[in-house]
C-alpha cells in the first residue's frame, strides 16, 4: 500500500529529478543516488539511525559533485 502523503510528497521531487536528467544538467548516475537518498529520507523520518547514515551518504554524493564540478 502506497502512502499518499509520501506519493503526493514526492511528485515533485521525481520532476525534477527527471529534469535534471532531461537537460543533461547531472550525471544518471548521481540523479539515482539522490532519489535514493531522498526515499530513504521520506521512508526514516521518525528513525535517528537512519537520517544519521542519510546525512553521511548526502555528504558523499556533495563531495562527489563538488569534485566532477572542479574538474
Amino acid at each position: 500500500m502506497v502512502n499518499s502523503e509520501h506519493t503526493h510528497a514526492t511528485n515533485p521531487i521525481s520532476e525534477a529529478l527527471s529534469a535534471m536528467l532531461e537537460k543533461r544538467a547531472a550525471r544518471p548516475k548521481d540523479v539515482y543516488r539522490l532519489a535514493v537518498i531522498l526515499e530513504s529520507v521520506l521512508e526514516s523520518l521518525d528513525n535517528p539511525t537512519a537520517l544519521k547514515t542519510i546525512r553521511q551518504e548526502l555528504r558523499v554524493l556533495i563531495k562527489d559533485l563538488s569534485q566532477a564540478v572542479s574538474e
